[in-house]
């Protein structure tokens, strides 16, 4: 009699172990596993950053039952493995014979944080429903019990941005030589060789101008960069065609250099002119000349010149026909007495 009804009990836990499968797979995203008593395990790494830095990172898979069957390789403290960059990788084979469910967590292991990391740490609960014949269903959970296809990790790297107030910004310096009645309003032009490199305030389209008025000084402004590279700029002055100048066609570049020292970018700036020689301003020299006033017809304008000339020529020949005319005329007066 005993053994009748420890019989019925064990065929009232399979079909309520069916039951419970048959429920998970109608509403639960699973993967079924092809081969019979075999199972994968897909995990997918996420690594962000703009910087070339240690993206390796490694996880291990417990089980919360001693009996539990594990992947080759595992040991005492469970199956470890590594992911590199943005991958996928997959646990297993776990080979199972016996019918069940069986329960595992996975996580990320962190032996010590690096400054700049942002680590996942996400846990989840791997669940293998196994039927009678093999067959396989997969549950994963998160902390927040939501279900997926695959346990996810999304680590990143950020580094300290280079800081604004060390960067050395240099001033472009305008020098007038002349002496103009009035000070005319000067541009000058801070362009990046790559539009999409950080620029300071008030930039538009990798560009930013400053004006000064008459001989002084402005400054661009400063910015800060969070990725490692060689960045280039140029400073020069817009010719606005100011009455009166000439302008200085001086060309400055900026070349600067970020390097990541620790988890710090650093920024090594050099400022050159069109000779390549160092500079701490960007100088820009214009010269003024007043046009002179010049008395007569002329005007600027080459028809009024041809008219004047071929007036003078006529008024020239009609006075030397008059000078003509009265020295015969005072000759025959004096033949007649």
């Amino acid at each position: 009699m005993d053994r009748l009804i420890n019989r019925k009990g064990r065929h009232i836990t399979q079909i309520l172990a069916f039951v419970v499968m048959l429920l998970l797979a109608v509403s639960l995203p699973m993967t079924v596993n092809a081969a019979a008593g075999e199972l994968y395990i897909p995990v997918t790494q996420v690594f962000t950053s703009d910087l070339t830095v240690a993206n390796t990172f490694n996880y291990c898979l417990v089980s919360l039952d001693a009996s539990n069957p594990m992947p080759a390789g595992s040991t005492a403290d469970g199956y470890s493995f590594s992911i590199t960059g943005t991958d996928t990788f997959e646990i297993g084979p776990i080979n199972y014979t016996v019918t069940g469910i069986y329960e595992y967590q996975l996580t990320q292991v962190v032996a010590s944080e690096v400054p700049g990391y942002t680590y996942d740490r996400q846990v989840y609960d791997i669940i293998a429903y196994v039927a009678e014949n093999l067959d396989i269903e997969l549950v994963i959970l998160n902390l927040t019990r939501d279900k997926g296809d695959e346990a996810e990790f999304r680590n990143k790297y950020e580094a300290r941005a280079t800081d604004p107030a060390l960067m050395v910004d240099p001033p472009v310096r305008k020098i007038v030589k002349g002496n103009p009645s009035s000070a005319s309003i000067f541009r000058f032009r801070l362009e990046a060789q790559n539009r999409s490199n950080p620029m300071p305030a008030g930039s538009v389209n990798g560009m930013k101008e400053v004006t000064v008025t008459g001989a002084g000084e402005a400054e661009f402004g400063t910015w800060s960069y969070t990725a490692e590279g060689v960045y280039f700029y140029k400073i020069f002055e817009v010719n606005s065609s100011a009455s009166g100048y000439t302008y200085d066609t001086m060309v400055y570049t900026i070349t600067d250099t970020v390097t990541l020292q620790g988890n710090q970018l650093i920024l090594s700036r050099i400022v050159v002119n069109n000779v390549n020689r160092a500079v701490e301003v960007c100088e820009f020299t214009n010269t003024y000349s007043a046009k002179r006033n010049v008395p007569g017809p002329f005007t600027g304008d080459k028809a009024n010149i041809l008219f004047y000339y071929v007036l003078l020529v006529i008024s020239s020949v009609l006075i030397i026909g008059a000078i003509i005319h009265v020295t015969k005329k005072r000759a025959t007066v004096k033949r007649h007495r």
